[in-house]
């Protein structure tokens, strides 16, 4: 057909097809993907076979050779704000601009693959729309230009989600759940700052794990909630709750929220991370860690052990290993070891260094507060 718009001749059809919502009273959300599918012979549900006589015509079925376009300009109602974003599910690789290595047979963002200056294929920073795609088991809203993964519902996982380094991960009061892997265990923390020298976020997600059989790990491993290792950020309104391995498990391990950075020693540089009005409950070993070179603010955050229990000693806030810390306006209670040979604590101080606490309600535990060789050092919030 030919086309005066811009003088051309095109092979095949153009039809333009119109969507009205408005007439079937449906209302949609602030944000809309949408999809055009089609059967095809060998492809669809179902697939149309070839039995059609317009199979073995010269032509072939028009079907085979359909493609979909989307128009650029803006729409009736709304704002397209990813107007060169397609989506597309395919199970060939080849249908892919990125030749399939973002995997097949999912409905994903196709285009664009390649940056305006040439550079080459680099999804991390040309997509400025949010656009759901996966974080490790868990469905989100990933917005490369303010770096965010929205959780979009509760999600259950086998392993670490790890937050890329620079991240925010938004909860948005979604939950998400650790379960043991088929024929093993559950190790390591539901979720973990990635790597890297930028901070991480971590805010409004619910986090818990499921039925864990009770096997004791070490190093890495060790259960937990929320990990930052060896880098900074902040973990702020999340509820971190039951992160425990069988019924009384006596395994040190199953922290709520765990910051760390080394060395454990005095000397290092700290990193800073900020840990607010979080609600930290049924922890298997401590409520909130922060160890090693870490300088930490805790404020606002509400702890809740066992209560009185005889399998093992539980803290509500634990300082230790060199770690600095403002700890203020944080509740902590129901921390309690029965057996006289070990003591659990609201609030523990252990080797640590400089420590300000002020404005906190620790109450109902065997200790209130243990100091252990509390350091002199000051709290010192650097980058």
């Amino acid at each position: 057909w030919y086309s005066a718009a811009d003088a051309t001749c095109y092979n095949g059809f153009a039809t333009t097809i119109n969507f009205d919502f408005a007439s079937a009273n449906v209302v949609l959300p602030s944000k809309v993907i949408y999809d055009v599918s089609y059967d095809t012979t060998h492809y669809g549900s179902p697939a149309i076979g070839d039995a059609a006589s317009c199979y073995t015509e010269p032509g072939g079925c028009g079907y085979d050779s359909l493609n979909v376009g989307a128009f650029s300009t803006t729409p009736t109602a709304g704002t397209d704000d990813d107007p060169a974003g397609v989506f597309l599910n395919s199970s060939s690789a080849g249908s892919y601009c990125d030749s399939g290595t973002g995997g097949t047979g999912t409905f994903r963002l196709d285009t664009p693959c390649w940056l305006e200056d040439g550079q080459g294929y680099n999804p991390l920073v040309q997509f400025n729309a949010t656009v759901p795609e996966t974080l490790g088991a868990c469905l989100v809203d990933h917005n490369v230009s303010t770096k965010t993964d929205t959780l979009l519902s509760d999600c259950t996982t086998d392993q670490t989600i790890v937050v890329p380094n620079g991240w925010t991960l938004d909860g948005a009061g979604y939950k998400i759940i650790g379960v043991d892997p088929a024929g093993d265990h559950f190790v390591g923390a539901v979720v973990q700052a990635g790597a890297g020298s930028d901070k991480v976020s971590v805010k409004n997600l619910k986090v818990t794990v499921m039925n864990l059989i009770d096997v004791c790990d070490a190093g890495n491993a060790r259960l937990r909630g929320i990990l930052f290792d060896g880098v900074g950020g902040t973990i702020t309104n999340n509820q971190v709750t039951g992160i425990k391995q069988g019924t009384n498990s006596g395994c040190q391990e199953g922290n709520g929220i765990d910051v760390r950075n080394t060395p454990y020693a005095k000397g290092g540089a700290d990193l800073a991370t900020t840990i607010t009005g979080n609600v930290v409950s049924g922890y298997q070993k401590t409520g909130i860690l922060a160890a090693g070179s870490v300088a930490a603010t805790i404020k606002g955050n509400s702890m809740t052990g066992f209560g009185p229990v005889n399998f093992i000693a539980q803290n509500g806030i634990q300082v230790s290993d060199a770690a600095s810390a403002v700890v203020k306006g944080n509740s902590s209670t129901a921390n309690n070891y029965t057996p006289a040979s070990y003591v659990s604590c609201g609030f523990l101080i252990y080797k640590a260094d400089g420590v300000s606490a002020s404005g906190n309600n620790f109450y109902g535990n065997e200790r209130n507060q243990c100091n252990f060789g509390k350091g002199g050092g000051t709290f010192n919030p650097a980058p």
